[in-house]
């Protein structure tokens, strides 16, 4: 009788499967991953949130290219509550490339060059002005910025990735790799080495040149169209009857919400040609 090779049939049939099933789950990831990025950049109406054109102008004044902005908007609450619990003060960072361009990597899902007035369409800003040692690494910054574009966000948020970035990671890697480097120190986030907005804030080589943040009153002002829609859709269901005034509560609240983001370019359905 011939002897059957019994573990070798059962690696032969499990393998598949199990590579199967681990390329479904990653499907699956990332496509959860996809409709997390989406519901972060769902925009909330605000009102007296943004910068004045005053300020704005102070920014274009002050700015130059080299330079690191630090955003934070109150016209995407969900991002700056991750970015609160991630233990960061602001939810956005991109590296100025200067004659009105930002590098940035999160207004899409790859990098890309994105104009200063429709950057500083946001609530919060600083800047931070690296101490170039030489005009050799200031260069060097600026060409490795401008090199990155078209490049994917970084979804796994893998530090030691080189193909890909998430918006700080981006400037962790423009200034690591001047041939006189800036570090950066990584934080963790769920036992993960990332770069938060707090290594920019603390490095003794980047002076703070700006700051414009919103107190803590005008930052639930700017939530006030959407408490009123809240409070409008419930008053609404109760004339109807007690037990509508939840439902018509989350009914006028998810009413402004699509009104606001139908209009609302969706930043993470457009993808790069050949990257994405």
């Amino acid at each position: 009788m011939q002897k059957t090779d019994l573990p070798g049939t059962i690696q032969r049939t499990v393998k598949p499967a199990f590579g199967l099933g681990g390329r479904i789950f990653g499907r699956i990831r990332r496509r959860c991953f996809g409709w997390g990025l989406r519901l972060l950049d769902l925009k909330f109406p605000t009102i007296l949130a943004h910068m004045s054109a005053f300020r704005k102008s102070e920014v274009r004044a002050i700015a130059r290219a080299g330079d690191i902005f630090l955003v934070d908007n109150s016209s995407y609450p969900l991002s700056q509550l991750v970015a609160r619990v991630v233990g960061s003060r602001w939810s956005h960072s991109a590296f100025y490339a200067g004659e009105g361009i930002i590098v940035d990597c999160g207004s899409k899902p790859y990098v890309t060059n994105v104009d200063l007035e429709k950057f500083l369409n946001t609530s919060d800003i600083a800047i931070y002005r690296p101490r170039y040692a030489t005009q050799a690494d200031f260069d060097s910054a600026l060409a490795f910025a401008r090199s990155c574009i078209n490049r994917p966000f970084n979804r796994t948020f893998d530090l030691e990735s080189d193909e890909s970035f998430y918006c700080t990671q981006l400037i962790y890697r423009v200034l690591g790799q001047m041939p006189n480097p800036i570090p950066l120190l990584p934080g963790k986030v769920f036992g993960k080495p990332v770069i938060l907005s707090s290594a920019i804030e603390t490095s003794p080589q980047l002076e703070l040149v700006l700051l414009s943040r919103n107190g803590y009153l005008r930052g639930c002002l700017a939530q006030l169209p959407s408490i009123l829609a809240i409070a409008a859709g419930a008053f609404c269901g109760r004339l109807i009857s007690p037990v509508f005034s939840l439902p018509g509560a989350l009914l006028g609240f998810f009413a402004i919400l699509a009104a606001e983001n139908l209009t609302n370019n969706d930043r993470w359905k457009r993808r790069s040609p050949g990257k994405i």
